[in-house]
């Protein structure tokens, strides 16, 4: 259905499942093809209009054609109703406000700190982290020589998974390190971050190695 009407122009039947919802978190229209699903693995992408555009996407929306392409969020399929409920937090993670956008994201991300207990990196960062993100969020290539247990890899880790699952489309993210036990421990960083988000944004894992991650963001 696309805003409530059934089925889709020709062009766009074999199209991936959308949902378009406005920055106040109201639904706009959606299309979502019958065999969606069958397949385990299936996502909806989920739309965020900005206000500027909402118009523009409702009268698309309402002569059953698609808006015109923007930024999405991969979300189960699967967990459509949880999605729902959690629409304000969704549209939050999808604002055009990218700081707003990452402190979001901060409230969901966890991570163990050094006494072995998992807490929310939102209730824990420290002036010295604040300041490094301002620059993460200013400037695309950052450089920073640190010293340990100033809490900058678990920031950039949040940064790396925000930039891979909210922030760009189809991303590819990179952590190095100059050993490789220490490149695994950020990667079982991730891993273990990924895990904690609520079930309606964890993807579906497609491949899991010692180096490698990768999750699925397109319906299958």
């Amino acid at each position: 259905m696309i805003g409530g009407k059934r089925g889709a122009p020709e062009s766009q039947r074999d199209a991936r499942a959308r949902m378009w919802v406005s920055a106040v978190s109201e639904v706009l229209g959606w299309y979502i093809p019958p065999t969606a699903f069958e397949g385990p693995t299936a996502v909806l992408h989920v739309h965020v209009v900005p206000p500027e555009a909402v118009d523009d996407a409702a009268a698309a929306i309402g002569a059953g054609a698609y808006p015109d392409e923007s930024p999405y969020i991969p979300v189960p399929l699967s967990a459509l109703d949880a999605l729902l409920e959690h629409l304000p937090l969704v549209c939050a993670l999808g604002s055009s406000d990218e700081r707003e956008s990452f402190d979001s994201w901060l409230t969901l991300w966890t991570f163990v700190d050094e006494f072995g207990r998992t807490k929310t990196l939102a209730d824990e960062v420290w002036d010295g982290q604040l300041r490094f993100l301002e620059a993460l969020m200013s400037d695309r290539h950052v450089l920073s020589i640190k010293s340990r247990k100033v809490g900058l890899s678990t920031l950039v880790c949040a940064h790396a998974a925000w930039t891979a699952r909210i922030r760009d489309v189809n991303a590819s993210v990179h952590l190095l390190s100059y050993r490789e036990d220490a490149a695994q421990e950020l990667l079982r960083a991730l891993k273990r971050g990924f895990e904690g988000l609520p079930a309606f944004l964890r993807l579906p894992l497609l491949r899991e190695t010692s180096t490698v991650l990768a999750f699925g963001g397109r319906r299958t």
